[in-house]
Protein backbone atom coordinates (compact mmCIF):
# COMPACT_ATOMS: atom_id res chain seq x y z
CA UNK A 1 0.00 0.00 0.00
CA UNK A 2 1.15 3.14 -1.37
CA UNK A 3 1.99 6.27 1.61
CA UNK A 4 0.49 9.46 0.67
CA UNK A 5 2.11 11.90 3.02
CA UNK A 6 3.71 14.90 0.97
CA UNK A 7 1.34 17.73 0.73
CA UNK A 8 0.72 19.73 -2.05
CA UNK A 9 2.65 22.65 -1.57
CA UNK A 10 5.66 20.39 -0.76
CA UNK A 11 5.17 18.11 -3.97
CA UNK A 12 4.90 21.41 -6.23
CA UNK A 13 8.47 22.48 -4.37
CA UNK A 14 10.25 19.18 -5.10
CA UNK A 15 8.89 18.84 -8.54
CA UNK A 16 9.89 22.51 -9.31
CA UNK A 17 6.25 23.35 -9.87
CA UNK A 18 3.45 26.13 -8.70
CA UNK A 19 0.84 24.56 -6.50
CA UNK A 20 -1.40 26.50 -8.87
CA UNK A 21 0.12 23.34 -11.59
CA UNK A 22 0.76 20.93 -9.44
CA UNK A 23 -3.73 21.39 -8.51
CA UNK A 24 -4.09 21.61 -12.86
CA UNK A 25 -2.24 18.40 -12.78
CA UNK A 26 -4.34 16.35 -10.17
CA UNK A 27 -7.79 17.71 -13.31
CA UNK A 28 -5.49 16.50 -15.76
CA UNK A 29 -4.73 12.82 -13.87
CA UNK A 30 -0.87 13.38 -14.80
CA UNK A 31 -0.02 12.71 -11.08
CA UNK A 32 -1.63 10.08 -8.59
CA UNK A 33 -2.95 11.63 -5.07
CA UNK A 34 -5.17 10.79 -2.60
CA UNK A 35 -7.47 13.53 -1.17
CA UNK A 36 -7.16 13.00 3.04
CA UNK A 37 -9.52 15.24 4.90
CA UNK A 38 -10.19 18.40 2.19
CA UNK A 39 -6.13 18.33 1.10
CA UNK A 40 -4.34 16.39 -1.96
CA UNK A 41 -1.02 13.95 -0.48
CA UNK A 42 1.15 12.57 -2.91
CA UNK A 43 3.30 9.48 -3.04
CA UNK A 44 7.04 10.20 -2.88
CA UNK A 45 7.78 7.32 -5.80
CA UNK A 46 5.10 8.85 -7.79
CA UNK A 47 6.58 12.48 -7.87
CA UNK A 48 10.30 10.73 -8.60
CA UNK A 49 8.44 8.60 -11.47
CA UNK A 50 6.44 11.52 -12.93
CA UNK A 51 9.79 13.61 -12.66
CA UNK A 52 11.93 10.60 -15.02
CA UNK A 53 8.69 10.61 -17.10
CA UNK A 54 9.02 14.54 -17.98
CA UNK A 55 12.85 14.57 -17.81
CA UNK A 56 12.96 11.34 -20.72
CA UNK A 57 10.49 13.89 -23.15
CA UNK A 58 12.86 16.68 -22.24
CA UNK A 59 15.51 14.95 -23.37
CA UNK A 60 14.17 13.66 -26.74
CA UNK A 61 12.92 17.34 -27.33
Amino acid sequence: MKNYNIPLREAAKFLGITAETLRNYNVKKKISYKIIGNKAFYNKEDLDEYLQTTSKIIERA
